[in-house]
């Protein structure tokens, strides 16, 4: 159970760091910064 909440975090981080260098891409920094936040 745990490693398998593990995996679900690693693949949601994952997702988020993609999301923020989107952001990033096309200048929305309100979002990167939100992204950033959470994944920290």
């Amino acid at each position: 159970m745990l490693a398998e909440l593990r995996e679900d975090n690693a693949t949601l981080v994952a997702r988020m760091r993609a999301m923020h260098d989107l952001s990033d891409e096309y200048g929305d920094v309100a979002t990167a910064s939100l992204l950033e936040n959470w994944i920290d």
